[in-house]
């Protein structure tokens, strides 16, 4: 199924072409909408692998503007919102974006979406390829390492600010943090 905003002429257009399903926002710059699949049979608990690849083009920020997510539901009404899962990507593979998770239902599911959205295209595409959703099995647990960056710049420019928080992002990464 198809979804975008309210006015219709600044929804995101999807038609199926020869590489897949093509999305792209047409005449407006700053449109948004996307596609959704509803999967059913969901057990509760079940790991779910969720993969979509597609191909972004001239896209300002495929980061920004391209995403993956899954919603839960029980008996056709959704769960709460805190249940919504972004999938992990896109990750440049071989000229294409993917996205690739392993996510979990929660306790009260019965029945999963995937949704393929894009926003702000500025006169890009994505033309998406495959995506799938089966049971996995639950990824194993693993810590994770956070730490912060604080700086606190005084008389200096916006630039040499900018490269003071690079130094200290680039130190943190060397440090093996996940999350920063």
């Amino acid at each position: 199924s198809r979804w975008g905003p309210l006015l219709e002429s600044t929804a995101c257009r999807s038609r199926a072409v020869a590489c897949g399903l093509r999305m792209d926002g047409g005449k407006e710059p700053y449109a948004v909408g996307g596609v959704w699949q509803e999967f059913k049979e969901v057990r509760p608990e079940q790991a779910y692998a969720v993969e979509a690849i597609g191909k972004g083009e001239k896209l300002p920020s495929p980061y920004r503007s391209v995403i993956v997510r899954v919603t839960w539901s029980r008996a056709g009404k959704p769960l709460p919102e805190e249940t919504m899962m972004l999938v992990r990507g896109p990750m440049a593979v071989e000229g294409k974006l993917k996205f690739q998770d392993v996510v979990v239902a929660p306790k009260d599911a019965d029945a999963g979406r995937v949704s393929l959205e894009l926003k702000w295209p500025q006169g890009g595409s994505v033309c998406w390829e495959r995506v799938s959703v089966r049971p996995t099995t639950p990824p194993a647990p693993r810590k994770v390492k956070i730490g912060t960056v604080y700086v606190r710049p005084s008389q200096t420019t916006p630039e040499r600010n900018m490269d003071q928080f690079c130094d200290m992002v680039g130190e943190a990464g060397r440090l093996g943090l996940d999350i920063i």
